[in-house]
């Protein structure tokens, strides 16, 4: 039996050879197209969780909740874990991680970079995580101080082929530690990312900074993150409240400060709200697209289902029953659907590598073949066979038996009221798809166009390490008289780049309302204004000296402070030494954010406290400068001075390009996506209209015959989709509207929504309605009428 229905399968695919092409064609694409969406998604969501006990691991977190602002920090005591698992008893384990963002590692060979992954780790983190040891013993791996954990990304990188066990690396240039494994690569959907693991014991070695760090009698916020292990599952409000209230106990009693528990399996989308909005959007488009893939292979078997109508009507006179067919029509699509996902799948692997380099993401392709991803496709599959083959196999199998052998055509409109408004939704979905891309595109471009309220063009940002001491004065007059070099400042505050250093915050209220207010803090030397070209609201009425500070616009109003206390001490708001002038607000994070206030110290050039904790160095070059000349001349000043540290720096325009890669990078998702859906939305409606064309082809004749022209026929043809496409406009349009505006209010600095990002759209549609009807349309148009009509 099926033998004959694969006959049957064979000899419409021969039959119909272009319409067939065009079902699978398009339903591949679809599934291809859905499938990389689907992978993105599943890899959002499976952070952490090739971890055993993810289920049961949590992260210490602290939220500040202070005037208008709450800012969250990630950090604690080193005690902090201990006393929780003694005054807990559900707590049953925990693990102290802490890490240099700004490490120095170098080889005895000289070798040196700056690494912002190298981990100290309580002797546990191997059993509590599911991290993969290659080489060295699991057991004991962590258990020695000075001794250090290597993935194989960092062995190849420090040691290339050569075996690295019991070779040495410095930390900070000073620190030696043994290598004494090597670990897999974290996996790319692993929150906890790290090159080096090095025992946190390793710090009681490295000086009184360090073991001060290690000071385990209280708990309260620190510089560790600890991850507690409760196996027992009770609401997380519970074990917060008990936390909260042994941190009281331990006479740290903040009212703005709370502890409380982020479960490891959604630490990703909670620390990155914005992404989970992204990810829902991006899921909701690959439904779509394998909607609009499954709507074109419906629309097509059911259009040409009166083309069957005989075969049907033939099968129940002989005895067939409605049960029977339902079983051949649902094998054929069946068969035919599993051509399309081969051919997806195919499509999907050739496709990835570019798909995730063209777009940046942060997966490798070998989560393609996990097990997570396996049961995605696997569930895909049996999805697409069911929508795609029982509707079909349905409408089918309902012909009227009499009229067919009549010379009818079994079902009047078979189908037709449901294709309508599949279509509908087909380009109902791509217009909003469309008004979307153009709007993120837009707006990230909008972004990055802003004028900052400082020069970002032509500066180079230097990393300079706290190693420079008493030297940085030397330092920073050598660079300054540089060929090339227009001036030099220098910051604490790495500016558009993560605040690891240098930003610090202060807890303040306005003398006039008593309004709590959060000020951001960090310190720069006395050219700093001048060189990044920051202008001045309310100028500093003498040369700006040591301790002076500045205010930027939005600190004065936040605080309600007026131009008379310029000149006098801020004690009023916490802040000792007196206020010298105010600057025009300037954005020195994200564009996303409003600008927050900020308090500014002044430390002059021979300040060595501006460098203690490390700094960095803007440095203006001239326009006419040849780039790579003045790098190189920096590089042997940077070295002269610090030969142990490595010369590193980056470009203010670039960093600043850079907040934006999410956006962009979803920016470009959509573009891509929107362009698979218009090209399967295109490819089902040149389906249909050859179709139609090919059903009303003697009617064409005779209209020719008595006169009608092409534009007549081809209006005839079309008209009716066009109408379709009308409606669709005027249900997208307002659909869009609404998320774009929601979307857009996200963002402290947007563009204003324009009549044409709404027109283009349309237009756009038409054009590609008209593009993929008109070729068969106009065909069939001119075809001689004699040639159709010689057999009536």
């Amino acid at each position: 039996m099926f033998w004959n229905y694969l006959k049957i399968i064979k000899r419409n695919f021969i039959k119909n050879g272009f319409l067939s092409f065009i079902n699978v064609i398009g339903l591949a694409i679809g599934i291809a197209a859905s499938l990389l969406v689907f992978m993105h998604v599943t890899h959002e969501y499976s952070y952490d969780g090739f971890h055993g006990k993810v289920k049961d691991i949590y992260l210490v977190k602290e939220e500040i909740d202070f005037g208008k602002r709450k800012i969250n920090i990630t950090g604690s005591t080193a005690g902090f874990g201990s006393i929780m698992q003694e005054s807990i008893p559900e707590i049953k384990d925990f693990v102290r991680v802490t890490f240099d963002q700004k490490a120095t590692v170098s080889t005895t060979e000289k070798e040196k970079y700056y690494e912002s992954q190298f981990y100290f780790v309580d002797a546990n983190f191997l059993d509590l995580f599911n991290f993969k040891l290659k080489v060295g013993d699991k057991e004991t791996a962590l258990n020695q101080p000075n001794t250090v954990l290597i993935t194989e990304n960092t062995a190849l990188k420090y040691f290339g082929e050569k075996n690295p066990i019991g070779k040495m690396l410095y930390y900070k240039s000073e620190y030696a530690f043994e290598v004494v494994g090597i670990l897999e690569n974290p996996p790319s959907n692993s929150s906890i990312q790290f090159d080096f693991l090095a025992p946190l014991s390793s710090y009681y070695t490295m000086g009184s900074e360090q073991e001060t760090i290690m000071n385990e009698n209280f708990a309260a916020d620190g510089p560790i993150q600890t991850y507690l292990y409760i196996p027992e599952k009770r609401n997380l409000a519970f074990w917060e409240k008990e936390i909260n209230g042994i941190v009281k106990k331990e006479e740290y009693d903040i009212e703005y400060v709370r502890f409380y528990l982020n479960p490891l399996d959604a630490i990703h989308l909670i620390e990155n709200p914005s992404q989970k909005t992204y990810l829902i959007a991006f899921l909701c488009t690959g439904i779509v697209i394998l909607l609009l893939a499954i709507m074109n292979y419906t629309n097509m078997v059911t259009a040409q289902a009166t083309t069957r109508s005989k075969e049907t009507g033939i099968r129940k006179v002989i005895g067939a029953k409605r049960s029977t067919l339902i079983i051949q029509f649902l094998f054929e699509s069946a068969v035919t659907n599993t051509l399309a996902f081969l051919l997806g799948i195919l499509l999907l692997y050739l496709s990835l590598n570019g798909f995730i380099n063209s777009l940046e993401l942060d997966f490798n392709s070998a989560f393609a073949f996990g097990t997570n991803f396996i049961i995605v496709i696997a569930s895909l599959y049996i999805l697409c066979i069911l929508l795609g083959s029982i509707y079909p196999a349905i409408v089918l199998s309902k012909f009227n038996t009499i009229n067919i052998l009549k010379g009818g055509k079994g079902r009047r409109n078979s189908g037709a009221v449901v294709r309508k408004y599949m279509t509908v939704f087909q380009f109902t979905a791509s217009t909003i798809l469309i008004c979307f891309s153009l709007v993120i595109q837009n707006q990230v471009s909008f972004m990055r166009a802003q004028n900052t309220g400082l020069t970002k063009d032509q500066v180079l940002v230097l990393n300079i390490h706290s190693d420079i001491g008493n030297k940085y004065a030397a330092l920073k007059n050598t660079i300054s008289n540089q060929i090339g070099i227009l001036a030099a400042t220098t910051s604490t505050k790495a500016i558009y780049k993560p605040a690891f250093r240098g930003n610090l915050i202060r807890f303040s209220k306005s003398p006039v309302t008593g309004e709590e207010v959060l000020i951001n803090m960090f310190n720069v030397d006395e050219k700093f204004f001048e060189t990044l070209d920051i202008d001045w609201k309310t100028a500093p009425f003498q040369d700006l000296v040591n301790n002076d500070v500045i205010l930027n616009d939005a600190a004065m109003q936040a605080l309600d402070l007026s131009d008379s206390l310029i000149g006098s001490s801020l004690q009023s708001i916490g802040i000792n030494e007196r206020l010298v002038g105010v600057v025009s607000d300037f954005n020195y994070k994200s564009m996303q954010t409003s600008i927050e206030p900020l308090a500014i110290t002044v430390k002059n050039d021979t300040a060595t406290t501006l460098v203690r904790g490390g700094a960095s160095m803007f440095v203006k070059i001239h326009k006419e400068s040849n780039v790579q000349v003045v790098l190189a001349n920096l590089e042997e000043v940077h070295n002269s001075f610090l030969p142990t540290q490595p010369f590193n720096y980056y470009f203010l325009d670039e960093a600043f390009n850079n907040l934006y890669n999410d956006e962009l990078r979803t920016a470009r998702m959509f573009q891509f996506f929107t362009f698979i859906a218009n090209v399967i939305a295109a490819l089902g409606l040149l389906g249909l209209a050859s179709f139609a064309a090919n059903r009303r082809t003697k009617e064409i004749g005779i209209r020719k015959v008595v006169g009608a022209s092409v534009l007549n026929i081809f209006y005839l043809l079309a008209k009716e989709y066009l109408q379709l496409i009308l409606i669709a406009f005027v249900i997208a349009i307002p659909v869009a509207n609404y998320f774009i505006s929601e979307w857009l209010t996200g963002f402290a600095y947007r563009i204003e929504v324009k009549w044409w990002f709404y027109s283009i759209p349309a237009l756009l549609i038409l054009l590609i309605a008209l593009f993929a009807m008109g070729g068969r349309i106009i065909k069939a148009a001119t075809v001689n009428p004699v040639d159709t009509l010689r057999n009536e």
